[in-house]
């Protein structure tokens, strides 16, 4: 066609128009466009998916900011953990490492995805919500089955969003959307009023310009994070045992510089707090990684919203000592 009629289009992109577009028009360009199937999503309040001004935006972006700050710093009241957080990733990593270990006695080899989605979600949901829930616990596993529905349906597109008219006609994806927002959002809800029974002060907030924020953009400021979470840090956690499995010389590495650590550093009230977090949360237990004999390693990405992994079933894991 460019033969036939010449150029057509062309687009140039550099640091110029970029600082232009993202430093010195800045309000211009943030968010994200006013889309019909955004709004389906937390009833159009969500700060991942929302058009706020720019000043509610200040707003949110700092209230979660300093929540999240407030969380890392406070000091856990019940363990010699340095943060609350490393307290709840410690723990859950011990139940983690202590289930692996027992499906691999069980099966001899196993999946290892619906085991890192649970951990990763009981840490979301303790920041989050402040609770931990069951491996087996129903309504985290319908919680984990809504978000890999919502990813699917959202990776498949929204003609909607760009021929107005097809809001009007059945579109069954659409519908499924708004189920799974609502039955999310009911989830959600459900917890945060557990938490408004105990303590019901601040139902609005201000931040230093003034901006006042309606009580529904601070409540599904959680649901952001939880519903940005949880379906991307389970599949970092995979691929990264998937990449230890496929390059053992590099797990190898990674477990020799752990056990350097620990080798260095006695494990003093002083110097707990020097040592890796990977170190302190699996109590000197490491896991080695593998792959079932004469089962080859599939690398290949399923492309969607996230890149995962295809499941597999082949995965072997046995404990390695430390040499302390």
């Amino acid at each position: 066609m460019s033969q036939k009629y010449g150029d057509v289009m062309k687009i140039l992109i550099g640091m110029t128009p970029v600082k232009q577009a993202l430093v010195k028009q800045g309000e211009d360009f943030m968010g994200r466009p006013d889309r019909y199937s955004f709004r389906q999503i937390a009833d159009g309040q969500s700060l991942t998916f929302g058009r706020d001004t720019e000043s509610i935006w200040r707003a949110r972006k700092k209230l979660v900011q300093n929540a999240l700050k407030t969380f890392l710093a406070s000091p856990s009241p019940t363990s010699s953990s340095t943060c609350l957080l490393e307290e709840h990733i410690s723990k859950e990593v011990d139940y983690l490492v202590t289930r692996l270990l027992h499906e691999m006695k069980e099966k001899k080899s196993f999946d290892p995805f619906q085991y890192l989605v649970i951990s990763t979600a009981n840490v979301i949901c303790a920041i989050c919500l402040g609770k931990r829930f069951s491996n087996g616990d129903q309504e985290l596993l319908s919680i984990r089955n809504m978000l890999d529905n919502f990813a699917e349906v959202a990776a498949a597109g929204s003609p909607p969003d760009f021929i107005p008219v097809l809001r009007y006609l059945p579109n069954p994806a659409m519908e499924k959307l708004k189920e799974l927002s609502k039955r999310f959002l009911a989830f959600f809800q459900k917890h945060v009023n557990e938490h408004y029974e105990d303590f019901s002060e601040g139902k609005k907030s201000v931040d230093n310009t003034g901006a006042q924020l309606p009580e529904e953009k601070v409540v599904n400021l959680v649901n952001d994070l939880m519903g940005a979470s949880f379906d991307t840090v389970t599949t970092v956690l995979c691929w990264c045992i998937m990449y230890l499995v496929a390059y053992p010389e590099t797990q190898k590495k990674i477990q020799e510089e752990l056990g350097h650590f620990g080798r260095i550093l006695p494990l003093l009230a002083q110097n707990v707090s020097l040592l890796p977090m990977e170190w302190k949360s699996t109590g000197k237990k490491q896991l080695e990684f593998s792959f079932s004999e004469g089962e080859e390693i599939n690398m290949t990405p399923r492309y969607g919203l996230v890149l995962k992994l295809e499941r597999c079933e082949h995965f072997q894991v046995k404990e390695r000592l430390s040499k302390l």
